[in-house]
């Protein structure tokens, strides 16, 4: 037989030993302490300044004052005084501070349970705010005899319904019913500013892509050409501008973010005395022509008919910008409003 009992230390009286009221009530005060444990703390480091007899903590990592030498045990008090108790494997407490009820397991304390309306796994502490909360690295739902489904209802559409995606407790992502009823995903690069990835919506399914640059412009005058020389096409004026991508004072379109781009012009020759013996057309990248967005007229050039038109989708870097020219052969000409346009979208 042992000198102390397993779990909770207490003394085992010997035979005729002396004084064995002070045995006794040492462990009456022990199972005082630590059944039923009621803690007004957990991981505190400093002893309150007036405790009254009864009151408990759980010591945190770094304790001072009458503390000191007693990280992790269970502090209580008795008779002004405290005394210290190490925690067991099944020592079981309640947490006045949040309403858990506490595990101690292998050195770590589990909030396993908590009072009506709360939950916590893992370790996890819940509050007013997180009234379920996990401590995990997996979880698993799964139904191997038919339909799995989950749930996020929101009161009214105006709420929302979503997921939250954090490093370190700052929001980088969310996806749901976020203040409508669309499917909308928003990423963040500090919790606190939002762009809009992409909306579904709840009416027809299209995806709106909300962050693509999407642009087509048009030029409001005829474009003077002279012969035999590489001209820039003045488009400037945006029937629409998507992310403000295209630039009608420099007419261009630049590309706000790296990605594939699909771009093409179209634009009509008006003649100004006597007509080139062709037109051609290339838009170009960052000042260079792009060789196989290169085109040219087939035959006879007319007047207001003749056209030269090209596309292509093209891998740009944040910056590149692109432009549209054209090209008289032998004789000016002018490039004119009507007919002309120069248009881009993002698309991957």
């Amino acid at each position: 037989m042992g000198s102390v009992t397993p779990r909770l230390a207490l003394s085992q009286l010997q035979q005729a030993q002396s004084q064995k009221h002070v045995t006794v009530n040492d462990d009456l005060i022990a199972i005082d302490a630590l059944i039923d444990l009621y803690l007004l703390g957990q991981f505190v480091n400093t002893p309150p300044s007036s405790p009254v007899d009864g009151d408990s903590y759980v010591v945190g990592g770094v304790p001072t004052g009458a503390w000191v030498g007693y990280a992790y045990k269970v502090a209580y008090c008795m008779d002004g005084a405290w005394r210290f108790f190490a925690p067991f494997n099944g020592l079981r407490a309640y947490l006045a501070s949040n309403g858990a009820s506490l595990v101690y397991v292998n050195g770590v304390w589990l909030g396993d349970m908590l009072l009506p309306g709360k939950l916590g796994v893992g370790g996890a502490i819940p509050d007013s705010n997180n009234p379920v909360s996990m401590n995990i690295s997996s979880m698993l739902l799964s139904n191997g005899s038919g339909t799995l489904n989950v749930t996020l209802s929101k009161q009214a559409s105006a709420n929302d319904a979503r997921f939250t995606f954090q490093t370190n407790f700052s929001t980088r992502a969310l996806f749901g019913l976020l203040g409508d009823d669309n499917f909308t995903v928003k990423t963040s690069p500090d919790g606190s500013t939002f762009k809009i990835g992409f909306v579904v919506s709840k009416d027809t399914g299209a995806v709106d892509h909300t962050q693509g640059a999407k642009f087509e412009a048009v030029t409001n005058y005829d474009n003077y050409v002279a012969a035999n020389i590489w001209t820039k096409v003045a488009f400037n004026s945006a029937n629409h501008n998507d992310q403000n991508a295209f630039n009608g004072t420099n007419n261009r379109f630049v590309a706000p973010i790296a990605g594939y781009y699909l771009v093409g012009m179209k634009w009509r020759f008006k003649a100004n005395s006597t007509v080139p013996a062709s037109i051609q057309g290339a838009l170009y990248k960052n000042g260079a022509a792009l060789a196989q967005t290169a085109v040219e007229s087939w035959g006879t050039v007319v007047t207001l008919r003749t056209r030269v038109e090209t596309q292509t989708v093209l891998k740009l870097a944040a910056n590149d910008y692109i432009e549209v020219f054209a090209f008289m052969e032998t004789n000016d000409g002018y490039v004119t409003s009507a007919d002309s346009v120069f248009y881009g979208a993002r698309i991957a």
